[in-house]
This record gives C-alpha cells, sequence and structure tokens, in this order.
C-alpha cells in the first residue's frame, strides 16, 4: 500500500480519536447570580459558572420549586458564561434562581437572587423662573466686534448673569441689532 494512502488514514483515524467525550458526572460551580443580587427587568446580565465537562447544559429560571421559563438550551458545559437577555414578560420577585440541567437532571441551581422592575424616569418639576434664576448662579460674557462699511471696528460688549437673564437677554439682542444697523 502507498504511503501517502495510510498516513492519511492513520491521520483520519486519530482525528476521530481525538474528539472530546462529554464529561456528565463534572461539578459544576455558579457564579453569578449570587445570592440577594438584583438584576432590572428588561436588561441583560451575564450567567457565570464553573465546570470541566463539555456535555451540554440547558439555563432554566425558576421561582421557588416551578420552572418559569427556559433561558437557553443545549450550551457546551465549558463555555462557563451566558449573556441574558431577562425579558419584559417576567414578574417582579426575590425568589428567583437559575438551574443549570444536563440531560433532564439538575446539576446546580443558583441562590436566590432578585428580578425588579427597571427604574423609569420621573419628570423633575419645573420652578417658576424666578426660582430658577435665584438657582442659577452663572455669568456670561460676550464680546462681539463688528466694522463697518470703511472698516472700522464697532465693539458690543455684554455681560449676563443668572440673576439679572430674563432683561439682558432682551437687551442683548436689542444691543446686537443696533450695532448691526450702524454697519449697515
Amino acid at each position: 500500500m502507498n504511503t501517502a494512502i495510510l498516513t492519511f488514514l492513520f491521520l483520519a483515524i486519530a482525528q476521530v480519536l481525538c474528539v472530546p467525550i462529554a464529561k456528565r458526572d463534572a461539578a459544576l460551580t455558579i457564579v453569578n447570580p449570587t445570592l440577594g443580587e438584583s438584576w432590572p427587568i428588561g436588561n441583560t446580565q451575564v450567567i457565570n459558572w464553573t465546570t470541566d465537562s463539555n456535555a451540554p447544559i440547558d439555563l432554566v429560571l425558576m421561582k421557588g420549586s416551578e420552572q418559569v421559563q427556559s433561558i437557553v438550551q443545549g450550551l457546551n458545559g465549558i463555555q462557563g458564561s451566558y449573556l441574558w437577555a431577562i425579558p419584559s414578560n417576567v414578574e417582579p420577585s426575590t425568589e428567583y434562581q437559575v438551574a443549570f440541567v444536563s440531560n433532564g437532571q439538575a446539576l446546580s441551581t443558583s441562590p436566590a437572587f432578585t428580578l425588579t422592575l427597571t427604574p423609569t424616569a420621573t419628570p423633575n418639576e419645573i420652578p417658576p423662573p424666578t426660582t430658577a434664576a435665584d438657582l442659577n448662579h452663572w455669568t456670561a460674557t460676550a464680546n462681539i466686534t463688528l466694522s463697518d462699511s470703511q472698516g472700522n471696528p464697532k465693539i458690543v460688549n455684554q455681560n449676563t448673569s443668572a440673576a439679572n437673564a430674563l432683561a439682558p437677554a432682551l437687551s442683548s439682542l436689542i444691543a446686537i441689532m443696533a450695532a448691526l444697523a450702524l454697519v449697515l
């Protein structure tokens, strides 16, 4: 037989024999979620674990002893993490756990953690203008140089602060309009 054919057969057999065999009895340690941790519903969180098994695992959301929903199926155990987009149809509770299942058998269950509603922004009360002016402490300075048709500079200076913000805004506009009128 030709040595090239023998080499090919040897490499093909070696390749088949090197395929890893799933370890089914390996320990699985849950890193995240931790006891009492709070995750907002609708956000994405990382579920982490450690194991030396490459057996396929399923992640299942549990509430007490009841399965709420499947999170993901068929992950390679050695993967060690999964990015979970927490669905918005899950109810808030402090009794959730993630169960790690392989071949229909629970390998491990996370400690209880909380799924909470995502906080929503609340509009702030808008204070009246006089209060707003008292709360703001700022000063704005503008120096504008305009040139007339002969090239002579016309300078307009304006200083404005929060305490007198409303009136100077109008006077600034009038001053700029007057400077433009001089130029034109």
